[in-house]
Parts: C-alpha cells; structure tokens; sequence
C-alpha cells in the first residue's frame, strides 16, 4: 500500500476475487483507508532571550518570542514560567504567533536572574520547548571589581629581591568609585593607588626572599565608602623557585598573504602553527591562549607546554578588504616568571589576478528524488576563480524542475536548487544550466544537472515496481554478495525509513 501523494481522509476500495468454476464468484474485500496528517512540531525564534537593566531605573523594552508549526494538524500551544518578573502575552495560541516577552525589576537588587519559558502541546513531537531567559540588573551605586582576585607570582630564589606587581581596580556598577587599599604584610613596603578613582591600576611593591619551593600568601583589601560590595579581597601568592618557569612561544610572527575573496584552485593554506614551551625546561606549566580577532581562530594541542598551537583563519578573511590585518595571540601560563608571551598574526589580503576563468567545485551533478514529493534544496556546486580573486557571476538556466539559489553572487558563494517534481514521473531528466561571468575566458560555464526520480522504497533496480528480484538484491546486499547498491540513491534500499 503506498500513500503518496494523498491528502488527509478515508479512502474506500475493494478486492475482487473471482474464480470461472467458483458457484459464489465474484467475492469482493473491503478495504478502508485512513491517512491522517503528520503531528504538529514546535519552531521557536529565538532560542533564547538576554535582558539588560540598572537597579532602580526603567525596565528593559519588551521582545517577541515567535512560536510556529512546521509540522502538520493544529499547533495548540500554551506557555508557562515560574518567576514573577517575567511576564508573557498572551499565554496560549494555535499555529503561528507571536508573543510579548517583558520583564518587570521592579524591587530587584543587582544580580542575574534566570527563567524558562515552556512552550507545550501534548499532541507535538518536541514537547516541551524550552526557551531561557535571563535578566542581567546592574548595580545604580559603584561596585568594585578588581581584573584578578587571586594573582600567582613566580619569584626567583635570591637574597632579598625587590619587585613590584600590578593589578586593575574597576567600578562595575554606577556613579563615581573612590578606593582606597589596606594590607598588612611584611613583604610589601607600599601600595600606589594613584588618583584613587577608578579604573585605576594598583601597583605592590615588594621586597622579600625565600627558598625553593616556599610560598606566601598576601591579603589586600580594596575598600570604598560607596561601593555597596566593599571590601573586595585581592589574593597574591608568590611561589619561590630555583629554576622558575619562562613560557615561550618559539614564533614571533605567523603570517598570510591571500587573495581577496577567494584564492583560485591552487591549495589554501590558511593555518600555521608553532610550539609553546618551558624556556627553563622545566616541568609542566598551564597555557592559557587569548586572542580578539573574529579572522581566525586557534587549535591548541594540549592544556600543558610543550604544545603546538594552530592559527587557522575563517572562511570570510578573504572579504575583510584588501590591506594589512593585524592581531596578537597571547599565551600566558600564572606559573611562569613572565605571565606571557605574544605572537603577531598578520594577514595581508592582495587584489586578485586580472585574469578570470569560471571553475565550479562540481561540473556534473546527480539529484534523486521520489516522485510525487514535497519540493525541497540540494545543494548543487560553489563557484570558483581558477585564478584567485573576486568574480561576480550569475545562472542561465531554462529548467522546468530546477530553481537556482542564489541565481548570482560572489565567487566563492555557493549555490543550491530548488528541486520540485510535480510534474516529473520515474525516469531520468538530463540538463545544462551555465554559470556567465563577465570578463572569464570561458564564460558560459556549463555544468551538466541530471534528475533521477524514483517511485518507490525497495525498488532496487529502480524500475517502477517492487518485487522479489528486488528482495533478492537486497538480500545480497546485505549479506556480501556481489550486488549494486540501490539506484539511484541509498533511500531506495531504507524500506523502513528510520
């Protein structure tokens, strides 16, 4: 029994048997159909929702969760929370909607508040739908915060060495903060907190000694008659060693150079990579690796040196403009005597060749589909300079299945079909569409696109009807013997389709 193609309701049919020697023939069997309508599915958009306020002032404007149905039948959803600051309208809808997501922090103190919105329907394949919510409520008064509460310093072993070490005072919350910074040890001869105002940065003076292996603990107390959060602790713990730890990245510069937008067919190389390492030789220290660029991003090979890291770029560096790019990578260990160690990427971006030749990653390509089916995307190629560098094109094509997407574009872009077989039957349907680019040497550029409509799971050598041969096939497939595949794609043989 096949239901493709049918609408949702009852169909009625019958079975005849008859026999020419039978008293009682004709008999007939009846036969009723029931095709019902898929389940609904909850979409929810966005994911997630982030508000942001200050103690004491207006509540954040309010936003719209949209709910939709991607499924089939009627979505009848309703929606529940468990916090009083979060209020939704409405509370219920059927299909699409949208709803209104307002926050009220009305006698909230500063803080980070977190609720969840519940999107259900019993009926649904994904209930419940989670949305979180989170609500951010600022300080109004200042509010201390130092860069670092707990700074480990390595110390050389020597006799009495003096040394200074820094940290950054900052006001999280509102208004002015004046600070000001009390201790009470031997090891430290002075606090400099400059103008007192922050941001500031405090320096330590130090003037200590200590054998191998010895380690101090030093209390600092940032304090302020306005902040609603003073004192903050600050912790210092210097760490004597014999033979302190030096991380070193043994790279001053890794560097690129590419062509804008896209770089022709000759191999990419969009990563580089060095070691970073214990100059001391030493035992093992912690790396932590930090960098601000959104153009690239960094593997590391470990937590501990020796390590290897590798900077790889991001597919869009190439539209970052033509010029020089500049960024540092900072690997930085609290067990080493210098902190860190920075390594330049630079990233130079160069025009492209002025001359131009059409490539696409793929010049034949093969869409199966199931006949009768919902219109769907496949992806179809991406198109390319052979030469490197920018090339506007666009998509000739004439073909009564097939609607390119995007039709134009940027090299580099890639480029899907729309495929819809409402009119096509089981068979093969070859086509051209070609690629223009003006200026290319060989523009039109061809590209070969072939349909293959199947009708049915299990028809193995897709031949319109499913029978024993096809078992047999299938059978062997399974089992190791010498058979095809499915044609012409592997859904044919899923005859469960799970």
């Amino acid at each position: 029994m096949s239901t493709l193609g049918l609408a949702a309701g009852t169909y009625f049919d019958s079975i005849e048997v008859s026999s020419s020697g039978a008293l009682n023939s004709p008999q007939y069997a009846y036969v009723s159909l029931d095709v019902v309508p898929p389940p609904p599915t909850i979409a929810v958009s966005p994911p997630e929702f982030f508000f942001n306020a200050v103690a004491g002032g207006t509540n954040p404007a309010p936003k719209t969760l949209t709910i939709t149905n991607t499924g089939g039948s009627t979505l009848n959803w309703t929606l529940t929370n468990s916090q009083p600051w979060l209020m939704l309208s409405p509370m219920s809808g059927i299909d699409s909607g949208d709803v209104s997501v307002a926050v009220d922090i009305t006698g909230l103190p500063f803080g980070t508040y977190l609720d969840t919105i519940v999107v259900t329907d019993p009926q649904a394949t994904n209930s419940p739908m989670l949305v979180p919510v989170t609500l951010t409520v600022a300080s109004d008064l200042p509010l201390i915060e130092a860069d670092s509460t707990f700074n480990v310093y390595i110390i050389p072993t020597s006799t009495p060495v003096t040394f200074d070490r820094t940290f950054v005072v900052r006001n999280a919350g509102g208004g002015t903060l004046n600070f000001w910074v009390e201790e009470n040890s031997s090891r430290i001869t002075g606090v400099d907190i400059g103008t007192g105002t922050a941001p500031e940065t405090v320096t330590v003076h130090y003037k200590t000694s200590g054998v191998n292996g010895q380690i101090f603990l030093d209390t600092l107390q940032v304090f302020s008659n306005e902040a609603v959060n003073s004192p903050v602790t600050v912790v210092n713990e210097l760490k004597f060693s014999d033979n302190p730890p030096v991380i070193d990245a043994l790279a001053d510069t890794v560097a690129f150079t590419l062509y804008e937008c896209a770089q022709g067919l000759a191999p990419n190389f969009f990563t580089s990579s060095f070691d970073v390492v214990d100059a001391a030789g030493g035992s093992l220290i912690p790396v932590f690796v930090s960098w601000e660029s959104d153009l690239f991003r960094v593997l590391t090979s470990g937590e501990f040196t020796p390590l290897a890291l590798t900077v790889m770029l991001d597919d869009s560096v190439a539209f970052a403009g033509v010029g020089t790019h500049f960024d540092t990578v900072v690997v930085s260990s609290f067990e080493a005597i210098n902190k860190s160690d920075t390594v330049i990427v630079r990233i130079d971006i160069i025009p492209g060749e002025s001359q131009k030749a059409i490539a696409t990653t793929d010049s034949s390509v093969i869409i199966p589909k199931q006949e009768g089916s919902l219109p769907t995307l496949a992806d179809l190629f991406t198109v390319r300079d052979r030469f490197g560098g920018c090339m506007e094109w666009s998509i000739q094509e004439a073909i009564p299945w097939l609607v390119a997407v995007p039709d134009s574009g940027q090299v580099g872009q890639a480029v899907q079909g729309i495929i819809d077989v409402s009119a096509q039957t089981l068979g093969e349907y070859p086509e051209t569409l070609f690629v223009d680019a003006p200026g290319a040497m060989n523009t039109p550029f061809p590209v070969e696109v072939t349909l293959q409509v199947w009708r049915f799971r299990g028809d193995w050598d897709w031949n319109g009807v499913v029978n024993i041969s096809d078992l047999t096939l299938l059978l062997q497939y399974l089992f190791d013997s010498p058979a095809p595949p499915p044609q012409p794609t592997m859904e044919v043989g899923d005859i469960n389709c799970d």
